[in-house]
Parts: C-alpha cells; sequence; structure tokens
C-alpha cells in the first residue's frame, strides 16, 4: 500500500509540475507578443516623426504667408496706381497716403503719426518674406511730393550734411517755410544706399 500511495502522490506531483510549466510558458508566450505588438507601434509613432511633420506643418504655414504676403503687395501696388486701372470701375482713387504707404513704399514700411501727419517712417524687417528695403533716389523731391502728409509745413528743401555709421549712413535736410527753418528731415540708409528710416523733426 505505501507504495501505491507513493506512486501516486508522484503521478499528481508530475502532472501538478507540468501544468505549472504550461501555464508559465503561455504567460511567457502573451508576454512576449505583447511587447513586440507595443514595440511595433512605438516605431510607428516616434517622436521624430511627430517632429519631422510639425516642422513640415511650420514650413508649409510659412510658404503660405510668404505667398499671401506677397499677394496682398502686388494687389496694393496695383490698386495704388491710378494710371492703370478704371477709376469708375473700384470708386475712387487711391489718396496721397495709401499711395506712399502702398504704392512707392509696397507695404514695407510703418508709419509712426502724430495728430494725422507723418512723424516717422521705419522699415518692417521680417523673416517670412525676402523682402527689401526701397531707394529714394531723389530725396528732396520725395518730400516735396508728399510734404502735405509730413508733419511740419514747408515749402522748401535744402541738403544740411551727411554723415556715416558704421554700415548706415545719415542724410540730413533742412525744412524751409517764409524763408526759415522749421524742422529736418533725415534718411537712414543701408550700406547698399536703400532706405531704412524717414525721421521729419520740428526746430520749435
Amino acid at each position: 500500500m505505501n507504495n501505491a500511495k507513493l506512486e501516486q502522490l508522484k503521478v499528481r506531483t508530475d502532472l501538478e509540475n507540468r501544468r505549472i510549466l504550461i501555464s508559465a510558458s503561455l504567460v511567457s508566450v502573451l508576454l512576449v507578443v505583447s511587447l513586440f505588438n507595443e514595440t511595433l507601434f512605438s516605431q510607428k509613432e516616434t517622436p521624430e516623426a511627430h517632429q519631422v511633420r510639425a516642422v513640415a506643418n511650420v514650413t508649409r504655414f510659412m510658404n503660405i504667408e510668404k505667398a499671401d504676403s506677397i499677394w496682398e503687395k502686388k494687389l496694393a501696388l496695383a490698386l495704388s496706381r491710378k494710371d492703370d486701372r478704371d477709376p469708375a470701375s473700384l470708386g475712387q482713387s487711391a489718396s496721397p497716403m495709401e499711395q506712399l504707404r502702398f504704392g512707392l513704399l509696397e507695404g514695407k514700411y510703418a508709419f509712426q503719426m502724430e495728430q494725422g501727419k507723418i512723424k516717422a517712417i521705419e522699415y518692417v524687417d521680417t523673416d517670412a518674406t525676402n523682402d527689401r528695403p526701397k531707394y529714394i533716389n531723389d530725396k528732396p523731391a520725395f518730400l516735396d511730393n508728399y510734404r502735405d502728409l509730413f508733419k511740419i509745413n514747408f515749402s522748401k528743401v535744402i541738403k544740411k550734411g551727411e554723415e556715416s555709421e558704421g554700415l548706415l549712413s545719415k542724410e540730413t535736410y533742412q525744412l524751409y517755410n517764409a524763408g526759415r527753418v522749421v524742422g529736418e528731415a533725415q534718411f537712414v540708409s543701408d550700406q547698399f544706399g536703400r532706405i531704412r528710416v524717414v525721421r521729419v523733426d520740428s526746430l520749435n
């Protein structure tokens, strides 16, 4: 009897061990499959992929913004040219301020106003476009053509002097009214002669 009981106990122990081994094997297989799936999905959605997509989206946005900016400036330039359009079709002509801001200066400059008159004009430097500052070759003529837009009333322009400050140069013009100096206009240009700033100051 003792031998028979020992034999039965041994058989039960072997069966129990086999069940444990089979269960452990199944758990191991499930873990391996789970880890494999997780690794596969993580490779599909890596941070690098997100970053590449983000950079591409930003690049596309900048290209669209650049194209829109160029289109807006071309439209403003076309609208400011009175000789190239039919006034009856657009209602009214562009004002002198619009001609200056969007015509001659092509919308590239910010205007500092004082009581509705121009105090300063400054080029707006932006990385979103390939814009460059504009040239104003005849500065006295520029001041004379737009004299009504500036904050100082003047009837005559005489060049006072010119000086350099690093890569920039500054030309100063005296503004006369009724035979006396009433103010000064300064043109600041870059090393290529393109206008960066135009400023008008009263001497009073």
